[in-house]
């Protein structure tokens, strides 16, 4: 999606009350993080997301790694996306994880857990590898 068209869903969430933090500029750095994440879902036996309405942005004044506002929970639509700046600072791996863990909370209403080795444990970068990615690293 162009750059024109993602601000014109920007121009869409602000009017819902549904973009905080708009500090930023909206990238197209993670687009194969989104690539990515469908090859998986498929291989997992999950239907694809539809990403054309999903919005990614890079704010360097973010104080955590990643946020996810959506208006609802759902397999695509609009979703606005936003990365602090010490996303910057990772390598691949640790970038896939986390923008994975973004997703989950926007497209697939993943929660935060305390179980160790899940990707959507909130403590950074936690210590498994991407061949330990199923279905269960979201619940």
């Amino acid at each position: 999606m162009g750059i024109m068209m993602k601000w014109v869903f920007v121009g869409i969430f602000m009017a819902m009350g549904c973009a905080p933090q708009m500090d930023g500029t909206p990238t197209n750095a993670y687009d194969q993080y989104l690539v990515d994440f469908n090859q998986d879902l498929e291989a997992l036996g999950y239907p694809r997301i539809d990403f054309s309405q999903t919005i990614i942005f890079q704010n360097d004044t973010l104080e955590v790694d990643g946020r996810c506002h959506s208006i609802s929970v759902r397999k695509s639509g609009p979703a606005f996306i936003s990365f602090g700046k010490r996303m910057k600072s990772y390598n691949e791996k640790q970038t896939m994880l986390m923008v994975f863990h973004e997703l989950g909370h926007c497209f697939l209403g993943a929660q935060h857990t305390d179980t160790p080795r899940k990707i959507m444990n909130p403590t950074p970068i936690q210590p498994f590898t991407y061949a330990e990615l199923n279905d269960e690293s979201f619940r």
